[in-house]
């Protein structure tokens, strides 16, 4: 087997979204194994990466379908991710059970530190400093030992709507070159923001990878993301007189063009397919999506996307990144 990648990007609660591509991609002949896939993700997509290192590791005693889908992804509330009260003074809506969630799935998984994972992997959180964003690697030491609980609250965290997180370490005073401060959601600046670097650095030290999948829940239109946010911001404006509307509506950049910013630069910087031989793109297209909030409705999610995947949105599976590009633009 030939190396490979898989790009996860996530968009809140459309978790499922992802693992519908994902099985379909894996009943089509996909390879995830421990010492050949690289696994970078943020957002929800995040998520999906942990899962991912969980229960295709060598020789994992956890299953795929029935440890994450039937018994996590599948049972998961609103109310193990989010309510509305006490007030953080700092976002709408309090994770604090999230937390709690988290840090159980993360010790089922038997992952006390971020170094644990065993594939080489990629959680990517932003800050509003600089408008930047990081990519923690679990394979470099200043990075190993950064608080699991810590770095995937901090990727998944939505601009305004959760709380912003620091990422502390597990052993007090290691080594550490990750930055300090406040961290949210990884997509907040746009889809994998310093993606040339961090997979050029890759491929210097890894070669090239035969495939490079990215695997994303669908995506709305400017205007359409935009008429979400507004109704989201409606939706709770009793709560969030204290807080900076502009500030969600400037870093929440999750739909379709921005996505195409990003996918059109990947091309460009793979011309003479040194990062990979073929990139492809996996992205459901139906009439309507999944709100952005619905966690609760995962299994519902899987079925519609799965059914229409194998379906009418057939197409839409393994699409060359030029042909992606050249259909969406």
């Amino acid at each position: 087997m030939k190396k490979n990648g898989v790009l996860l990007t996530g968009a809140a609660a459309r978790i499922s979204q992802e693992v519908a591509v994902l099985d379909l991609l894996i009943s089509g002949g996909l390879e995830i194994k421990q010492d050949k896939t690289l696994l970078a993700g943020y957002s929800s997509g995040s998520l999906n990466l942990l899962a991912l290192n969980a229960c295709f590791r060598d020789e994992s005693p956890l299953c795929w379908n029935t440890f994450y889908k039937e018994n996590i992804l599948f049972k998961l509330k609103d109310n193990d991710v989010f309510e509305l009260f006490p007030l953080t003074g700092k976002s709408i809506l309090n994770t604090a059970p999230f937390r709690t969630f988290l840090g159980g799935i993360l010790n089922d998984m038997n992952f006390n530190s971020y170094g644990d994972l065993p594939f080489q992997s990629f959680v990517i959180t932003s800050q509003y400093s600089g408008l930047s964003t990081y990519w923690a690697d679990n394979r470099n030491p200043g990075n190993a030992q950064l608080s699991p609980v810590d770095l995937f609250m901090a990727s998944t965290s939505i601009p305004v709507l959760l709380p912003a997180q620091q990422i502390g370490n597990t052993i007090p005073n290691a080594q550490r070159n990750f930055p300090d401060g406040e961290f949210v959601d990884g997509g907040t600046w746009g889809s994998f923001v310093n993606y040339n670097a961090q997979l050029e650095n890759y491929v210097k030290v890894n070669g090239p990878m035969e495939e490079l999948h990215i695997v994303s829940p669908m995506r709305e239109t400017a205007d359409d993301l935009n008429k979400t946010k507004t109704s989201l911001l409606k939706k709770f404006e009793a709560l969030i007189s204290h807080l900076d509307h502009s500030k969600f509506q400037e870093s929440f950049h999750i739909g379709l063009d921005h996505f195409l910013d990003f996918v059109t630069g990947l091309n460009t910087l793979n011309a003479d397919n040194h990062i990979a031989e073929n990139i492809y793109i996996s992205m459901p297209a139906m009439n309507e999506n999944t709100g952005f909030l619905s966690f609760g409705k995962q299994q519902s999610t899987y079925e519609q996307v799965h059914d229409w995947l194998t379906g009418e949105g057939k197409a839409q599976m393994r699409v060359p990144i030029g042909e992606f590009i050249r259909l969406n633009s």
